[in-house]
C-alpha cells in the first residue's frame, strides 16, 4: 500500500497523529489487506500454472515429432 493511501487511513478512521494508533491496527479495522502479499501469492500460482502449460505443451510436441 502507498504513501498516500496508508496516511488516509487513519483519516478515515477519525484518528490523528497525535492518537499514535498502529498502521496494523488501522488497516485491520478498515479491513485492509497487505497488496504486497496477496499479489506474491497471485504470482506464485501463475507461474505454477505457467509452468504447467509449458510442460504440457512440451509433453505435445515430443509426441508429434514421435509419430
Amino acid at each position: 500500500m502507498g504513501v498516500a493511501e496508508m496516511r488516509m487511513l487513519p483519516w478515515m478512521c477519525g484518528h490523528t497523529r497525535k492518537d499514535k494508533i498502529r498502521n496494523e491496527v488501522i488497516q485491520g479495522k478498515v479491513g485492509v489487506a497487505e497488496i504486497e502479499r496477496k499479489m506474491r501469492k497471485l504470482v506464485t500460482v501463475l507461474e505454477k500454472l505457467w509452468r504447467r502449460q509449458f510442460e504440457l505443451t512440451m509433453l505435445e510436441f515430443k509426441e508429434k515429432i514421435s509419430q
